[in-house]
């Protein structure tokens, strides 16, 4: 016989040894693990008990002391019914060596630890307050289930946190410390819960707000993705709206503009003719001529002025307190055509060329005398608030407007710039207390 093929002879004895002792091990359903308070015999224990440990997965003596966390419970108590008669918590806990079935899932461990619950009926049946947790050694699988008056006080997240604290005792086969370390983070999170709330628990508000911040704190990333896209279309979408309202702006001020040229007084403008922004009913001065302007603005310019801005009729009874200075001198030619009429006001960043001559002497026949000085002083305006919409193009054509040709003006501004490229990228039994499983 050779010398290499004794070692392999023995390891497979030994893997034969495992497997023997694995396939001999009992497979429990849910059905067949007995009640612990009424078949305690069955359950490894000696008198009525809160755990059943028919494999003696675990030792009488951590046995024993589970028990003895368990019996803690008793003092805690939890309203239940319409009376709210003060009922104790039950716990009751399955540990055994394997569940029935091949590749045992977590869903498989939830409808089981469901199952026992409600079979073996923890808790009380007015307010379900029952918890069982169950331990299947060899799936390596645990599982919290509670009733629905249990759940007030024992959250889902709770729940994972007390699971995830178990596993590393369970990853070194101590199952003694693993079943009596979640016992008494059960029994520890109940004691909190009720010392802080009393028997009728945390209120819905409460719950919810834990629940949403359980919530943000798991998906904290998820979250501030949608904050972020959230806050960017919210932003994009003012933005818009304040460039719609801007643009709807602007044409309103030079349709007014162009209603102040060819009426004169007898048009009823809704803007001030000043400062070009819409008139209040409470804060507007109304002029001899007919021209309202912002009470404010009118009284700057009267201590400057003794006329009206648009038609520089003179206003009765005032005279300018301060001196008016001199005007700035005559800008260079810019090769635009230039008239008596038309001017080119470089301080206002604006320029108008004249229209053809014929057309020009029939307009002013049409409508009453303009103050040309002071159309180009509020298109310069204009044009110095919205560089981005009012240029030259938009001026001239505001000038080249003829009254007696398009009775309906219709400003056209420039363009908005192309946004920025992309950068790519159930049943109880009465040995409980009759209640059922919730979660």
């Amino acid at each position: 016989m050779k010398l290499w093929s004794l070692p392999a002879i023995l390891c497979y004895f030994l893997v034969m040894s495992h497997l023997h002792d694995t396939t001999a091990a009992v497979a429990w359903s849910a059905v067949d693990i007995p009640d612990p308070v009424t078949d305690f015999q069955r359950c490894g224990r000696t008198e009525s008990s809160n755990l059943c440990n028919p494999d003696g997965v675990i030792s009488k003596e951590a046995a024993i002391r589970v028990d003895k966390i368990i019996n803690g419970l008793q003092t805690f108590t939890i309203h239940c019914g319409l009376n709210k008669d003060e009922r104790p918590f039950q716990l009751g806990v399955a540990v055994i060596e394997r569940l029935y079935g091949t590749d045992v899932s977590l869903d498989d461990m939830e409808r089981a630890a469901k199952a026992i619950h409600d079979r073996w009926g923890v808790g009380h049946r007015a307010c379900n307050n029952g918890i069982l947790f169950l331990l299947s050694k060899l799936d390596r699988k645990m599982y919290i289930s509670t009733g629905k008056g249990a759940r007030v006080f024992l959250s889902d997240r709770r729940i994972g946190e007390i699971i995830d604290d178990t596993k590393p005792f369970c990853r070194r086969n101590d199952f003694d410390k693993a079943v009596e370390f979640a016992v008494r983070s059960i029994v520890d999170s109940l004691r909190q819960q009720h010392k802080a709330f009393g028997p009728g628990g945390p209120s819905r508000l409460s719950r919810f707000f834990t629940a949403l911040s359980d919530f943000i704190t798991d998906y904290l990333p998820l979250v501030g993705l949608v904050a972020i896209i959230g806050g960017s279309l919210i932003y994009n979408a003012r933005k818009n709206r304040r460039e719609t309202t801007r643009r709807a702006h602007i044409q309103k001020v030079l349709r007014e503009l162009q209603g102040l040229r060819h009426h004169g007084p007898t048009y009823r403008t809704s803007i001030c003719p000043i400062c070009l922004d819409d008139l209040t009913p409470t804060h507007k001065l109304l002029l001899p001529c007919g021209h309202e302007y912002h009470e404010k603005c009118m009284q700057e310019w009267l201590e400057l002025n003794s006329t009206c801005p648009v038609c520089r009729e003179p206003v009765p009874g005032v005279r300018p307190t301060v001196r008016r200075p001199p005007p700035p001198p005559r800008q260079p030619d810019t090769g635009l055509p230039h008239d008596d009429t038309f001017t080119h006001d470089a301080g206002a960043g604006s320029s108008h060329p004249p229209s053809d001559d014929s057309c020009a002497r029939s307009a002013q026949q049409a409508r009453p005398p303009e103050n040309r000085e002071y159309f180009d002083r509020a298109l310069g305006r204009l044009g110095m608030r919205h560089p981005d919409l009012i240029d030259d193009f938009v001026i001239r054509q505001w000038w080249l407007y003829n009254l007696t040709r398009a009775p309906l003006y219709e400003p056209v501004l420039r363009a908005p710039p192309p946004p920025p490229p992309s950068s790519g990228f159930s049943s109880s039994s009465s040995s409980w207390g009759g209640g059922s499983s919730f979660g």
